[in-house]
């Protein structure tokens, strides 16, 4: 059985993750805009990235 410090941790480790998994969509399209930027620079020419959709309503209120 775990112990009560032991819980408290794993819950705050879960809620990290969480907060982590919702942001990792953004984090990815910034380094996509970075290296776009990167390549014209280089006079190479990409893609035209579209930013990710937004979270849904349910995910933003809880």
């Amino acid at each position: 059985m775990m112990k009560i410090e032991e819980l408290a941790e794993l819950e705050k480790v879960i809620r990290d993750l969480k907060d982590l998994r919702d942001a990792l969509p953004w984090l990815i399209f910034e380094l996509e805009l970075g290296l776009i930027a990167e390549k014209k620079a280089a006079g190479i020419t990409g893609p035209i990235l579209q930013p990710p959709e937004a979270p849904p309503v349910e995910a933003v209120v809880a």
